[in-house]
């Protein structure tokens, strides 16, 4: 029986999955049903990027010390 893989889950809006999303290189366009239009550059979405990878890396180590801790994974 193979042991169970740690896993993180992530909560994203629907506004910042289609920004990470998007590789276009003029950014897109997200049109709101108040007739707003809001133009999301590449450098918005490489800061969400930074922003995710920031939070993988402060909370991932925790996340996997607490299972190791708990005895739920075990290291080699």
């Amino acid at each position: 029986m193979k042991a169970p893989v740690p896993q993180l889950y992530m909560t994203l809006m629907q506004e910042a999955h289609s920004i990470l999303c998007d590789a276009g290189r003029e950014g897109l366009r997200l049109h709101y049903r108040n007739g707003d239009v809001e133009h999301v550059t590449p450098q918005i979405r490489a800061d969400g990027h930074v922003a995710i990878t920031i939070g993988l890396e402060r909370d991932w180590p925790p996340y996997i010390q607490g299972l190791i801790d708990r005895g739920a994974i075990q290291t080699q």
